[in-house]
């Protein structure tokens, strides 16, 4: 090999290496939950949850919800919604929050918004891409309440 090929190579090195940054994981995604709040109502004005509660009467629609994470996300990252309803899975989603944020809000519903939610319990779990486990984990709640009750 020539001393033209050696610095050829050598630079292909350092370039790969500089444009190669490590994958984001759990860490730099919020670290962990610090609260999840559930509510009857949005307002737009101040972007927040309303009618914070973990109970709702029979004949709600809609709840809404927000949930916070420790640290603010570095990258923007994948989130993973799992909701049960009385134990059963019934629906997961997925979230892209952007970075520089530390939370995400949502809204739980049928497609058809004139449907009632059925009594029950509702509880949610929040995961998270890991580059490192190469699958979704959980997040540590922290004590956050991930249960609200429709009565």
């Amino acid at each position: 090999m020539n001393n033209r090929n050696i610095i050829i190579l050598f630079m292909l090195i350092i370039v790969t290496k500089c444009a190669t940054s490590p994958p984001v994981d759990v860490g730099e995604l919020g670290a962990k939950v610090t609260s999840i709040k559930f509510g009857s109502g949005w307002d737009s004005n101040t972007n927040q949850v309303t009618g914070i509660d973990t109970s709702f009467s029979l004949g709600t629609k809609i709840i809404y919800y927000e949930i916070r994470f420790e640290k603010i996300f570095e990258a923007g990252g994948m989130i993973m919604k799992r909701w049960k309803k009385d134990g059963n899975q019934f629906l997961q989603a997925t979230s892209f929050i952007p970075k520089n944020t530390k939370r995400i809000c949502g809204e739980i519903h049928y497609y058809d918004l004139n449907q009632s939610m059925p009594p029950g319990t509702y509880e949610i779990t929040i995961l998270c891409y890991s580059s490192k486990q190469e699958d979704y984990v959980e997040y540590d709640y922290g004590g956050a309440n991930r249960i609200f009750r429709i009565e």
